[in-house]
């Protein structure tokens, strides 16, 4: 075995025996099953489908809000929710957006902290 200068030799104390190797690899197993599961579990979800779903986006793959009835145009969930968020009465505002059937499942503080993360991101100027 060839020895690296100034390092000394790893030992695996917890190797030495067979009944301690077959729990390290049990327990490896076990973490492999559960990370392969984890990834085979989530659902993925393609633009394409989304679109189909909701009918919620525009040609340029932007959320619509709802259409403007007077000028027979879309509107853009961000020109209503940046204006929003900058008002005095956000979190009143923000909650008349949510879907009532979250109910208390989502506390509007996460919701007010994802809009503005989401005002962040839109904003042209990352430091406003």
């Amino acid at each position: 075995m060839r020895r690296n200068p100034g390092f000394l030799p790893l030992s695996y104390p917890s190797l030495q025996g067979g009944h301690s190797t077959s729990l390290c690899l049990s327990t490896a197993h076990s973490s492999l099953k559960g990370l392969y599961s984890a990834v085979h579990s989530v659902t993925v979800y393609r633009f394409e489908d989304l679109q189909k779903a909701t009918n919620d986006f525009s040609s340029d793959y932007r959320v619509i809000l709802e259409k403007d009835e007077e000028r027979e145009k879309d509107v853009l969930l961000s020109t209503v929710v940046v204006p929003l968020l900058e008002s005095e009465d956000a979190r009143e505002k923000l909650r008349s957006l949510m879907d009532p059937n979250l109910g208390k499942d989502y506390p509007l503080d996460l919701a007010l902290t994802m809009a503005q993360q989401a005002k962040t991101c839109l904003s042209q100027d990352l430091g406003t």
